[in-house]
């Protein structure tokens, strides 16, 4: 990480703690946050062919028509384009503006997904993202890094959720230096697809630990497929010389479990037998690999009675592949209702208790994919490998 900086910084090297001039690649927001940044003459804003505003989160139609005419007038290549909808990084990536290597300013810390392509998310504040806007440049501090090695065969049902947790709890009696980045290696990380790397960077920026896993050969296989050209350039520079990592994690030893609210909340290992928590709703967001493994869950069994199964598209794209393979398809006969890509459901009532798999407010319970799937068959939170042998699947009748 230190090398992909020292190279966009135009420097042999960087230490950690240096202040450096870094020149930002792109600016990614949101409908929420682009309200708040695209404020007053915007006339004199001449970097403006870096702004990326995804659609997803509902902004009011004035605003809406306000922002587009704006970002479109600054050269925006992602204006809030409503046919290209869906989360900010999701978006970003899947239609080819962000590749690897990069350097990428964002208000959220799910930017921090961009990691699992060796980009760097670096978390601004609505000032320095209307500086942005008019100079290309970010004076930052170089961050401490820490090798993270991940090793072996996970458990199954467990996922990049899991491992983020596990991997935050094992962080917790560490005196880490504020924003420490962590670097992500290991067979298990090397094996996993580059959704399945985003994922994982997502959850662990969430928790306070932006986490960069640097480009390799599926990285480019990757971006060739979506990003001009991009991918035969990776790496940008030459990687340092892999260290003796700081942490060594067995993947198997990562339990499933729950995140509750207040975020980053308190960590539930879930046991065999079922929990005392009871579900109102449950959300389920993400991409086809994350679809995928809720409808294994999900296939042939009802809904609890009673309870609302909201799934969310990361983006456009992940919503019609899972139409190309029959996902929705399993889902919406299981009595789910189908959301815009990147357009989470109002925050839980006071009192109500929702299993989501993305923050979306007060009183979420987040977990995996898996664990949300199961949550919405029985109306709880409990392990899969339970609720299977409790409840059979039911193939539907001619």
């Amino acid at each position: 990480m230190h090398a992909l900086l020292a190279a966009r910084c135009g420097r042999a090297s960087v230490e950690p703690g240096q202040k450096v001039s870094a020149p930002v690649d792109h600016l990614l927001l949101d409908g929420p946050a682009a309200d708040l940044v695209l404020v007053g003459d915007t006339s004199e804003c001449s970097q403006g062919r870096r702004l990326l505003i995804a659609d997803g989160a509902r902004v009011p139609r004035k605003q809406r028509r306000r922002m587009m005419r704006d970002a479109a007038a600054m050269g925006s290549p992602l204006p809030l384009d409503p046919q290209r909808g869906g989360f900010p990084e999701a978006v970003a990536v899947q239609e080819g503006f962000v590749g690897g290597g990069e350097l990428v300013a964002a208000m959220e810390p799910s930017a921090g997904a961009l990691g699992g392509l060796g980009s760097l998310a670096l978390r601004v504040t609505p000032q320095e993202s209307q500086q942005l806007l008019r100079q290309r440049k970010l004076t930052i501090g170089v961050p401490e890094v820490l090798q993270v090695s991940v090793r072996g065969r996970e458990r199954r049902w467990c996922g990049p959720f899991d491992i983020a947790l596990e991997i935050h709890a094992r962080l917790a009696d560490r005196s880490l230096a504020p924003g420490t980045v962590l670097e992500l290696s290991g067979d298990w990380i090397a094996g996993r697809s580059l959704p399945a790397r985003m994922s994982l960077c997502a959850h662990l920026a969430r928790l306070g630990h932006p986490a960069v896993v640097p480009p390799d050969a599926a990285t480019r296989v990757f971006l060739a497929a979506r990003h001009r050209g991009a991918g035969a350039s990776l790496p940008v520079a030459a990687p340092d010389p892999t260290p003796a990592p700081d942490l060594e994690l067995e993947a198997q030893d990562a339990p499933l479990s729950i995140l509750q609210e207040p975020y980053p909340g308190t960590r539930h290992v879930l046991s065999r037998t079922e929990s005392e928590l009871t579900v109102s709703d449950v959300v389920l967001v993400g991409d086809v690999e994350e679809l995928s493994l809720a409808v294994e869950v999900l296939r042939e069994r009802p809904l609890h009675a009673g309870l609302l199964l909201s799934v969310v598209p990361s983006d456009r794209r992940s919503l019609l592949h899972a139409l190309e393979q029959g996902l929705l398809g399993t889902l919406l006969r299981c009595g789910a209702q189908l959301l815009p890509p990147g357009q989470l459901p109002a925050p839980a009532r006071r009192g109500e208790l929702r299993v989501v798999t993305r923050p979306t407010g007060a009183g979420d319970v987040l977990c995996g994919a898996a664990v949300a799937a199961v949550a919405a068959v029985t109306g709880t939170v409990m392990d899969p490998e339970a609720m299977r042998r409790a409840q059979q699947r039911t193939p539907p009748t001619l």
